[in-house]
């Protein structure tokens, strides 16, 4: 089992880089289990395609960086710095693979599922503001609309970065400093009548 997880992982892994070498049409399942190490049967074995192979690469990124990224403490602050840390280490170590991925999605049809990965976790961002609206430390706005105004700007950057790598010091973003500003203009009390680095805390439900 533990031979089998370990070339599971080989797989993914070369997955990520030839995806993002050549695109799903110029990656072929030859050159991700050369990459690996493995035959091409063995790729079969544990994706049975290319195309569940791209589907479950970009579920497996992502959930190195989500599941500790989005998480409801009742500290909003600390919460919200965490989420866009999370998604900018995301974006900025797999923003090839991302963009690359995404790109295809229009032209492969059986690619669509990978675009859900990215929605399922804008949607679990969106049930955190949800709780936070809740307990009244966030103005009532809908909530996918303010995680991704909270979001969109980490990616886009990374992405930026990633296509004119020579706007990498213009791209840079600090989350503490990202999240305050956001909450200026999203928290459901003026952020200044706080002290500048006060945590806005929220009643835990």
């Amino acid at each position: 089992m533990r031979d089998s997880s370990a070339t599971r992982a080989k797989l993914l892994s070369a997955a990520v880089a030839v995806f993002s070498e050549t695109g799903y049409s110029g990656a072929t399942t030859r050159a991700i289990a050369e990459r690996a190490g493995v035959n091409e049967v063995t790729l079969f074995r544990h994706f049975g395609a290319k195309a569940d192979l791209l589907v479950q690469a970009m579920a497996t990124e992502a959930e190195k960086f989500m599941p500790e990224a989005i998480r409801f403490t009742g500290d909003l602050e600390a919460d919200l710095v965490r989420l866009v840390t999370g998604y900018k280490e995301f974006a900025q170590t797999r923003a090839r693979f991302v963009v690359t991925v995404l790109s295809d999605v229009p032209r492969f049809p059986e690619l669509r599922a990978a675009a859900d990965t990215p929605k399922k976790f804008i949607g679990a961002a969106a049930a955190v503001i949800v709780r936070y609206q809740q307990a009244g430390a966030l103005r009532a706005e809908p909530p996918v609309v303010v995680a991704a105004s909270l979001l969109a700007p980490v990616l886009l950057l990374a992405f930026a970065r990633h296509a004119a790598p020579e706007l990498a010091s213009a791209t840079l973003i600090d989350p503490g400093e990202h999240v305050r500003r956001f909450l200026n203009g999203h928290a459901a009390a003026p952020a200044a009548a706080a002290p500048k680095r006060a945590k806005t805390r929220a009643k835990r439900t």
